[in-house]
């Protein structure tokens, strides 16, 4: 396979832009309403889930070296604050009352 290894940076490049536009569609698609009639409510765990793949897709998309472990981070987080609460929709703390 050693013919192969001069299209390695090529398929490289090829896969992480394809990557990177699949989340960036996704969450285009949850946040703005891309070809989409549905909108995710503003801070439910939907909403949360649509910046973080618009954000990751865009990072993974320019090449952003840390993108992969950031995004995998990031995609786990709301899982965990909202099985943690039992709640759809986070509590915002307020110092004013």
């Amino acid at each position: 396979m050693k013919w192969l290894e001069k299209y390695a940076d090529y398929a490289y490049a090829l896969l992480r832009i394809v990557t990177g536009f699949i989340f960036l569609f996704h969450g285009a698609q949850k946040i703005l309403g891309v070809l989409s009639q549905f909108q995710p409510p503003a801070w439910s765990q939907l909403w949360f889930g649509g910046i973080i793949e618009l954000v990751g897709g865009l990072m993974v998309l320019l090449g952003f070296k840390p993108a992969r472990q950031l995004s995998f981070a990031a995609e786990r987080w709301p899982s965990l604050i909202f099985s943690i609460t039992g709640s759809s929709k986070p509590e915002l703390s307020s110092s004013r009352q």
